[in-house]
């Protein structure tokens, strides 16, 4: 499942300070569509997978780069080889885990996810 990488240059200025604020960030996320009506025509909401702020609200014009990551294997997502073919076993933002396993969809509890929580 392709995500998208964008480079965003940070906007927070703090000055007379000595806490030190990077140039840039990098979230990995999705667009949400549809877009809500009360953006502006320059900003979009971003889901981050992050607790704290799962969604933040970007400004086109703060953009550096943005590509799109076709990774198989993002932040939470686990290959278990399998003999047809890989079991795919996600971590979820609150902890919560889940397969693509058949056993999964009967029962939400398979090997493959005990596995990957107990090494």
């Amino acid at each position: 499942m392709a995500r998208l990488k964008i480079k965003y240059k940070s906007t927070l200025v703090l000055r007379g300070s000595n806490v030190h604020v990077p140039e840039y960030s990098v979230y990995v996320g999705r667009v949400v569509s549809p877009r809500p009506s009360w953006l502006s025509k320059d900003e979009f909401l971003f889901t981050t997978g992050d607790i704290d702020s799962p969604v933040r609200i970007l400004n086109k014009q703060n953009i550096i780069e943005a590509w799109v990551s076709h990774k198989n294997i993002d932040d939470g997502v686990t290959l278990v080889p399998g003999e047809k073919r890989p079991y795919v076993v996600t971590r979820g933002p609150f902890g919560r885990y889940s397969c693509n396993c058949t056993a999964y969809g009967y029962r939400k509890r398979c090997s493959h996810i005990d596995g990957v929580k107990h090494g």
